[in-house]
């Protein structure tokens, strides 16, 4: 997964770097959060 490089960056830096944000707007708009988590995953699974 290490290996896919984004914009110069790897993918595992980028959802190191993005995690906090998602997971925040992810909570924020649903309130729920299992669907925050669902949410989160598809994000990464389609930037990905």
């Amino acid at each position: 997964m290490g290996d896919r490089i984004l914009l110069g960056k790897s993918f595992d830096h980028i959802v190191m770097e993005y995690s906090d944000m998602v997971t925040r707007i992810c909570i924020l708009n649903l309130r729920n959060s299992q669907d925050a988590k669902d949410c989160f995953q598809n994000i990464f699974i389609k930037l990905y």
